[in-house]
């Protein structure tokens, strides 16, 4: 299954869910934001989000600064 995050293509062998992808990437779903398909998932809704081929995920972290 093919699908791009932050706009890079990526290969995944079987299905997974948007919190089983940031947990293979180290990413504490507490501290970001994911749009799916330029929709936001609630947090609440990341272990039942299924990835599908073709899906855009983009993973956005909050940055302080100014």
């Amino acid at each position: 299954m093919r699908i791009r995050v932050n706009g890079i293509a990526e290969d995944h062998s079987a299905p997974c869910t948007i919190a089983e992808l940031l947990s293979r990437r180290g990413t504490d779903p507490r501290f970001v934001v994911v749009a799916r398909n330029e929709t936001c998932v609630r947090r609440a809704e990341l272990a039942a989000t299924l990835l599908e081929p073709g899906d855009a995920i983009e993973i956005l972290a909050p940055m302080q600064g100014g």
